[in-house]
């Protein structure tokens, strides 16, 4: 009886303190149209094409928005490659890496369904260790993959655009309040 007893009161405030789960929030402040696009750089097209690719899969499997053309959306997201950066983790007895980070930034401008425009960075990090094969106590590659590479900029990119939406959630709580 106690244990429901503080259940009940646990929920009651929770309730009564206007708590929204972030889904909630965000559901608020993006629109179900999204369009979404990262400007590519000319020195490196293969991180933009990662990080848009990982922006999108973020907006359809964790928004469930569905992403539509610049004219018909409700809400426009255009991501900026500030920096992506690989550091080492960790090495083996000789010396050689064999894990890394990989740090993504990104500056993010957003068009919201109201018409406000926000400008976010955001920033993502992944971790991955070296495939490397060994012949003879020597290895044949130290280098880290394009697979490897395209895997960890893109599993970087959604935690940045899950900070993204944190920032935005916290913008959407901002406003109600006012």
């Amino acid at each position: 009886m106690l244990k429901k007893l503080i259940i009940f009161f646990g929920v009651l405030m929770i309730l009564g303190c206007g708590y929204k789960p972030v889904s909630v929030l965000t559901k608020e402040i993006i629109a179900e149209k999204v369009y979404v696009d990262v400007v590519i750089k000319k020195s490196d097209p293969a991180n933009s094409v990662a990080i848009k690719d990982g922006i999108r899969e973020a907006v359809i499997k964790r928004l469930n928005r569905d992403l539509s053309s610049q004219s018909d959306a409700d809400t426009v997201i255009i991501a900026n490659i500030a920096n992506v950066v690989f550091v080492p983790t960790s090495f083996d007895r000789f010396g050689f890496v064999n894990a890394y980070e990989a740090q993504v930034s990104i500056d993010y401008k957003v068009k919201l369904s109201n018409g406000e425009p926000l400008s976010i960075i955001a920033t993502g990090k992944s971790y991955f260790r070296m495939n490397r094969q060994v012949l003879d106590t020597i290895y044949t590659d130290s280098v880290i993959t394009n697979q490897d590479r395209y895997n960890a900029i893109f599993e970087a990119s959604k935690e940045s655009f899950d900070e993204l939406i944190a920032k935005l959630a916290l913008k959407g709580y901002k406003l109600k309040k006012d």
